[in-house]
């Protein structure tokens, strides 16, 4: 699928679900430990793995080789697993905040248990990558500090993968922002594409601040 430009009239405000606005995270920590904690089914790990495969191929592959990515959010671990496993990918360090999320994870994996809110992205890196965390936010929360913490953090690129509006995701209370291509979060990127036969993925590339910088020894 190729790249779009955002649309030129981008801007309007993040769709908020707003019946889930009172929440936070925290609320559903032992929902995600209960996700991360069980080994997966052969077939559910075929499952997910068709669905990294088209990030490999549709986004990933665009990484500089020998590139650093940070992931924030990094879930489930053989996910984060397969991202280092790409011959494109240098040193991944990931963080979340559920510790179950970095349990089985590669030893070469620099992994934090860190609220991104409350603390510094520890360091630099070339890419900052996300998958299903951002709409978790509120929309003060994503545009008052999050996504200029990551770009401040980034050299490369900062790329965000989340569900399209309000399609194919129906009754996950963790949602707090239904995310487009021209609300306000997608203005400050520079591309995007929709993902799957239905679009129901969006992915979001915004070029980093940190152009040109070396990384952090």
């Amino acid at each position: 699928m190729v790249w779009k430009k955002i649309p030129s009239n981008a801007g309007k405000p993040l769709v908020r679900i707003e019946s889930n606005e009172n929440t936070t995270e925290y609320d559903f920590i032992p929902m995600y430990d209960s996700r991360y904690s069980p080994a997966k089914t052969p077939t559910q790990v075929i499952s997910t793995t068709k669905t990294l495969d088209m990030w490999r191929e549709e986004v990933i592959c665009e990484f500089e080789p020998g590139c650093s990515v940070f992931i924030f959010g990094a879930g489930h671990s053989f996910m984060t697993n397969y991202l280092n496993s790409l011959p494109n990918i240098g040193k991944v360090t990931a963080c979340d905040i559920v510790e179950s999320a970095g349990k089985d994870l590669d030893a070469d994996i620099d992994f934090q248990v860190l609220d991104v809110l409350q603390n510094p992205i520890p360091g630099t890196f070339d890419y900052i990558f996300s998958s299903h965390t951002i709409e978790h936010f509120t929309r003060d929360e994503i545009m008052n500090h999050l996504i200029d913490k990551c770009l401040e953090a980034t050299r490369k690129a900062v790329v965000f993968i989340t569900p399209y509006a309000d399609i194919g995701w129906p009754g996950s209370p963790e949602h707090r922002v239904q995310p487009s291509e021209d609300d306000e979060l997608a203005a400050k990127a520079s591309r995007y594409k929709r993902l799957r036969p239905t679009g129901i993925e969006l992915v979001l590339w915004f070029p980093g601040k940190l152009q040109g910088e070396q990384e952090d020894e």
